[in-house]
């Protein structure tokens, strides 16, 4: 047992270690066999420490089904002509026979979606997309919005004028990447005067609520000079939940040299469920300086010193495991960046051939768009919700808010936190080894800011508040109501500005439980870790500011309570240091598990990536429930279905080698 989890004692009416609790599980362990084992472990953290019961009341809830996920806040969310996910792609090719022929290859090779025009185009070039009657993002706007000068931008606008007028399905204008000119960006301040009416030094001297309303103005502003058809997608700045201006859709960039992918991911997505709109990702080719592309053998084009095509770049694995785990995380459509030079093999130009030949990257994008087409992924799993202050103004690298303000110990704690859930997240990227983490909870949560709409909170069983946060008195009465109709809020001590310390079931002063109260884990020094006290249907858990006392720095939340949520309320125990994803279905559940160890590329190179094979995971997927038909739907892969010896529980078990992913599906 680890050293941490024998320091912890659970106080339920007696002072009764936790080697002494996890008799009960021992012996259904002897019962159950190896399934039993299995349910015990998500990825490669042990549960069962500290059994669900010991730091949460009540039964295992049923999990919700497809109708409750799919009617509610939690639906995904497609644009309005649009009934199921989708590839979108980048268009910078010239109007005429370009556009033509990339239009008929990608019908050719089943590849269809919605198109990204991201450079001018002339009315008949116009025509051309709009004719196929699919979703248009016109990105040609980014500059002219973003610098104000729509009004005089006369070829814009009547470009703007064309669409709106001819093109009977869904359009909207593009605005991405304007982090790169508000934070003050790797150290270099960006002068910010023209586009956010207020200088360097000014947002220096406001405070994050000043920064984001400063941002929040001028988003608006966007918005109007895109006639109120506006999207937006960022990189590094995780600021997603600036939706609540009232976007079309809401957007990330990914891959590149962005680190975070699964946290920025539980930003977008979670802004998209709280504001009730869709969510997409972009995924970009580019890898340091080096880009990659359809052609078989690398060429320098328009940049110095950078690489194209061949090795260059991102691997095929890579893209290929962005691409996927964006669709199965709820995207509305995933943007391929450069599609017409990447998924083909031709030069990369402005210009693009008939006949064009599939790259290895296109049979990947090929495989995926096949999926979308046939396949009903059901709606993402994440019963957990991350609430953090509104105006955070935190990006993917971590460091200062905004990129100029001081980090506070709530900032670290933040910080911590999702490296508790996505171990390794905040290293970095590196050879292409931390874009995507293993994780011993499931890529199952989503993040919401406070002081914004609610309605959404109540579709969540558990709430995790982490890291400073400005409550309102609204916040505060919606989660007394939340918690007493059955929800599950964790706070820390940290963030308690505002609450009535005796409804929380604190004593008036220091950290510890009041008469209504329970500690439910304390160490060996006998100061409590953890305060849990009952209301209504629900309860209130209240951590210590270091409740990992062998770790000694603030963090949201001991290991212990995670575990136990997990063990609560995640229905299925996956082994493998694996990334695994759940969503529930019409006739069930599907899991796409991904092993992103073993396979590494040395950024600004055109060289292949090194493949370990000793890193491939023996993965095993335990659950409960009557028997169940099992299958693999990418590869179709032959699943053998294991049983213990009671026939309560199921067991699948197969080999995942380095940079690959299987997709189950579990029809109940």
């Amino acid at each position: 047992m680890p050293t941490d989890m024998n320091r912890l004692h659970r106080t339920l009416g007696s002072d009764q270690p936790i080697g002494r609790g996890l008799k009960p599980i021992v012996r259904r362990m002897n019962r159950g066999g190896l399934l039993s084992m299995a349910l015990l472990t998500l990825a490669f953290t042990v549960f069962g420490q500290v059994s669900h019961s010991e730091l949460l009341l009540g039964s295992v809830p049923a999990p919700p089904s497809y109708g409750e996920l799919c009617q509610g806040s939690l639906k995904v969310r497609y644009f309005p002509t649009q009934t199921k996910p989708c590839l979108q792609h980048y268009i910078s090719l010239g109007a005429g026979a370009s556009s033509s022929n990339y239009i008929s290859t990608v019908e050719r090779f089943e590849l269809s979606g919605s198109w990204a025009l991201m450079s001018l185009l002339p009315d008949d070039g116009l025509e051309q997309y709009i004719a196929t009657g699919a979703p248009i993002a016109c990105y040609s706007t980014i500059t002219a919005v973003q610098n104000h000068q729509i009004e005089s931008n006369a070829p814009l606008r009547a470009a703007m004028d064309y669409v709106e007028k001819n093109h009977k399905g869904f359009y909207t204008f593009g605005v991405c990447e304007w982090e790169n000119t508000f934070y003050r960006h790797w150290e270099k301040e960006t002068d910010t005067t023209a586009i956010y009416g207020a200088t360097p030094a000014e947002l220096s001297m406001m405070d994050r609520k000043g920064n984001y309303e400063v941002l929040e103005r001028t988003v608006r502003r966007w918005k109007a000079s895109a006639r109120d058809r506006m999207m937006m997608a960022n990189g590094y700045g995780m600021l997603a939940h600036l939706a609540e201006v009232g976007l079309d859709a809401i957007g990330i960039e990914t891959s590149e040299t962005i680190p975070a992918t699964q946290v920025k991911r539980a930003f977008a997505r979670g802004a998209a469920r709280q504001f009730g709109i869709p969510w997409f990702e972009e995924v970009s080719v580019w890898f340091g300086a080096s880009v990659s592309g359809g052609m078989p053998k690398s060429v320098i084009v328009h940049w110095p010193n950078t690489p194209v095509g061949g090795d260059a770049g991102h691997s095929v694995s890579h893209l290929m495991r962005h691409w996927f785990t964006s669709w199965f995380s709820g995207a509305n459509h995933v943007m391929l960046e450069a599609s017409p030079q990447v998924l083909f093999e031709v030069p990369w130009s402005s210009e693009f051939p008939a006949g064009a030949k599939l790259s290895r990257y296109g049979i990947e994008a090929q495989r995926l768009a096949g999926l979308m087409k046939r396949l009903d992924i059901g709606v993402p799993y994440t019963p957990f919700a991350v609430l953090i202050n509104k105006y955070h103004g935190r990006w993917a690298v971590w460091g200062k808010p905004w990129g100029r303000l001081e980090e506070t110990p709530g900032d670290q704690m933040t910080e911590r936190f999702f490296d508790q859930v996505f171990p390794g997240q905040s290293q970095g990227p590196g050879k292409e080894e931390r874009y995507l983490c293993s994780s011993p909870y499931g890529d199952t949560f989503d993040v919401l800011v406070n002081d914004a709409a609610r309605d959404a909170w109540r579709a969540y069983p558990v709430i995790l508040a982490v890291g400073d946060i400005p409550w309102t008195a609204e916040d505060i009465e919606f989660l007394k109501g939340y918690v007493k109709d059955g929800g599950i809020l964790a706070l820390n001590e940290i963030n308690l500005e505002g609450w009535d310390r005796a409804w929380l079931g604190l004593a008036s002063a220091g950290f510890a439980a009041n008469a209504e109260a329970q500690t439910v884990l304390s160490g060996d020094d006998g100061q409590p870790r953890l305060i849990r006290r009952t209301v209504g249907k629900g309860c209130v858990l209240v951590s210590s500011n270091i409740p990992e006392p062998s770790r000694n720095q603030p963090m949201a939340f001991p290991d212990a309570l995670l575990h136990s949520l997990a063990s609560q309320y995640i229905p299925f125990r996956v082994e493998g240091d694996v990334q695994t994803l759940i969503n529930r279905t019409k006739d069930g559940w599907a899991l796409m598990v991904v092993n992103n160890k073993g396979i590494t590329k040395e950024p600004h190179v055109d060289q292949a990536p090194v493949i370990t094979s000793s890193a491939t995971q023996q993965v095993s997927i335990a659950f409960q429930g009557k028997l169940a038909q099992v299958s693999e739907a990418i590869y179709g892969s032959k699943l053998q279905i294991e049983t213990n010896n009671t026939g309560a529980g199921q067991h699948i078990r197969f080999d995942l080698p380095p940079g690959e992913l299987r997709l189950i599906t579990i029809q109940e």
